[in-house]
C-alpha cells in the first residue's frame, strides 16, 4: 500500500514538473505584404477612425466610427450606401461600437445602451433600448435570429435575445482573477462573439489567451488556452505592468474575425525594448466540431517603411484581406 502510495506520488510530481516546463509553442510566422492601399472609398467619404469591418456575401461594412454610420462598399472599397448618420433621433447614432450583419443584409447596431435595427436598404426599423454597458465587442446572430451580446456585467455573461427583443438565455464561463477591480472584470469577461456556419457560438477575449466554443442552448463545448512567442511576450509585459499597479488590464489582441471555419486573432506585439506596440500579426486558428489548432501566423506589412498598426480587419474571397490602417487612415488589401 505505501510503495502504491509513493509511485502515485512520483507519478504526480513529475507529472506537475514536466507541466511546468512546458516550452512556449514556437509557430513560424508568414510575412504578407499589401498589394494594394486606398485611402477613400469616394471623393467625399474620408476615414480616421474605424472601429470595425466585417464582409457579407463579398460587400465590405465598414464602422466609421468619426461619422457615426456603417458604410457600404463593394469588394473593391467602391461606395455603395450607409446606414446610420450622427443624431439622437430614429435611426440616429450617438456611440456606435458594434455591428452585425445578418443573413437578410438587415444591420443591427450597437449604439452605446441601444441596439438599433435597419434594413438591406438603410432605412430604420425599431430600437432596443437596453442596460448594457457601452462596449465594442462582436454582436452574433443565429440561423433563428436570435441575437447574442457580451454582457460581462453580468454573472453568465453572454446575453441571447430573440428577435422581439425578449431576453431567452444567459450563459457563459465567468473568468474571476483574484484582487481584480470591478473595471478589471467588466474588461476581461467581454467576448467578441461569432456564430459559425453549423450555428456554433464562438467566444473570444481580447484580454485572455482563451477561446470557447458553445452550442446555442448555451453549453461549452470546447475552450482552449493557447500560447506561443507572440502572445507569452504580451503576457510578460502584462505581468510586469500589473506587478506595478494592480488596477491595469493589459489588452492582449486588438481584434478577431471569423471566416469559413477559420478564425483570426490579430495580436498586440512589442516592436524593442523601448515598449513600442504595433498590431500587424494575425493567428490564424482552424475550428472543427472537436477541436480549435492553430494553423499559423501572419505577419501584415503595410510597406516597407512602415509595419502599420491594424485595428480592423475582415477576409473575404476565400483567400483576401481587407485591414484598415489607423496609423496612416488608409486600408491595405492582402492575399493569404
Amino acid at each position: 500500500m505505501c510503495r502504491l502510495t509513493l509511485k502515485v506520488l512520483i507519478l504526480v510530481v513529475v507529472t506537475i514538473f514536466f507541466g511546468c516546463i512546458r516550452k512556449t509553442q514556437f509557430i513560424e510566422i508568414e510575412k504578407k505584404n499589401a498589394y494594394k492601399s486606398i485611402e477613400t472609398v469616394s471623393d467625399s467619404i474620408f476615414f480616421k477612425n474605424v472601429g470595425l469591418i466585417t464582409n457579407k456575401d463579398s460587400k465590405i461594412y465598414i464602422l466609421d466610427n468619426t461619422h457615426k454610420r456603417i458604410v457600404l462598399c463593394d469588394k473593391d472599397l467602391k461606395y455603395l450606401n450607409f446606414y446610420g448618420k450622427g443624431g439622437k433621433g430614429p435611426g440616429e447614432l450617438l456611440y456606435p461600437s458594434s455591428f452585425e450583419v445578418c443573413d437578410d443584409r438587415s444591420i443591427i447596431i450597437r449604439d452605446g445602451k441601444n441596439i438599433q435595427f435597419f434594413d438591406e436598404k438603410g432605412e430604420f426599423i425599431v430600437n432596443w433600448k437596453t442596460d448594457f454597458l457601452n462596449l465594442s465587442s462582436k454582436l452574433a446572430v443565429d440561423r433563428e435570429y436570435n441575437l447574442y451580446v457580451s454582457t460581462p456585467d453580468k454573472k453568465l455573461p453572454i446575453s441571447v435575445f430573440n428577435k422581439q427583443g425578449e431576453l431567452i438565455n444567459n450563459f457563459g464561463q465567468e473568468i474571476i482573477i483574484e484582487g481584480s477591480s470591478q473595471v478589471q472584470k467588466y474588461t476581461v469577461n467581454d467576448r467578441h462573439l461569432f456564430i459559425t456556419e453549423n450555428n456554433r457560438l464562438v467566444a473570444v477575449s481580447l484580454f485572455q489567451p482563451i477561446i470557447e466554443i458553445y452550442n446555442t442552448l448555451g453549453e461549452l463545448l470546447i475552450e482552449k488556452h493557447f500560447d506561443n512567442q507572440i502572445v507569452n511576450s504580451r503576457l510578460e509585459y502584462a505581468n510586469e505592468k500589473q506587478k506595478s499597479n494592480p488596477q491595469t488590464t493589459v489588452q492582449l489582441f486588438s481584434n478577431a474575425y471569423f471566416y469559413k471555419n477559420k478564425l483570426f486573432i490579430m495580436t498586440l506585439d512589442h516592436i524593442n525594448t523601448n515598449v513600442k506596440v504595433t498590431s500587424n500579426k494575425i493567428i490564424v486558428f482552424d475550428i472543427t466540431e472537436r477541436q480549435i489548432k492553430i494553423n499559423k501566423i501572419i505577419e501584415l506589412n503595410s510597406s516597407e517603411s512602415n509595419l502599420g498598426f491594424f485595428t480592423a480587419f475582415c477576409v473575404f474571397d476565400n483567400n483576401q484581406l481587407l485591414a484598415y490602417d489607423h496609423l496612416t487612415g488608409s486600408f491595405r488589401f492582402f492575399k493569404l
